[in-house]
């Protein structure tokens, strides 16, 4: 039993020696994970115009919160970062990994911009029919969108061990 014991501490100490010294390799890496390609039914855009970053979910949904809380609607399941800036978080040496075309139909309808409890909503002109999915570290995130004398997004104060959906329109 004593021996077991060793051998289990033995293992732990080189998983995490090993996980380690991959985050101090490659940082990015750690931040930044594609997982799937998705569709969201009826996509909406939407931010707060005094705040940095664009949210994207179905029209379903976001009708049916009726809330001005941000962080409230992002808890919802089908509820997702948006943002046309793929080849921007992903690691430069994954760019040859991964194809994002932008055909232009990814534009937005400018008759419709609807601002309702602070809150701004676009639709786009072709719905996309696909989205990259992908996991983003909170302040990853935060540090790449961030413009000078603009505002923080609504992760600024999150844990920096928090990750988010974020969904890339596949604009074909």
């Amino acid at each position: 039993m004593n021996n077991l014991k060793y051998i289990l501490i033995a293992f732990v100490y080189f998983f995490f020696t090993h996980a380690y010294t991959q985050s101090l390799d490659e940082p990015n890496k750690m931040d930044f994970y594609v997982v799937d390609t998705i569709t969201i039914d009826n996509p909406i855009v939407f931010y707060k115009p005094n705040q940095s970053g664009t949210y994207i979910g179905s029209l379903d949904i976001i009708e049916r919160l009726n809330t001005s809380n941000i962080k409230k609607i992002l808890s919802e399941k089908d509820v997702y970062i948006h943002s046309f800036d793929f080849y921007s978080f992903l690691p430069i040496k994954e760019f040859d990994n991964y194809h994002y075309p932008d055909y232009g139909n990814c534009k937005f309808e400018s008759e419709y911009f609807k601002d309702i409890k602070g809150i701004t909503y676009r639709k786009f002109k072709s719905n996309p029919q696909k989205f990259i999915l992908a996991l983003i570290n909170v302040s990853y995130y935060n540090a790449k969108i961030a413009t000078y004398g603009e505002k923080l997004s609504i992760f600024k104060n999150y844990d920096k061990s928090l990750y988010y959906k974020i969904a890339f329109p596949i604009c074909e």
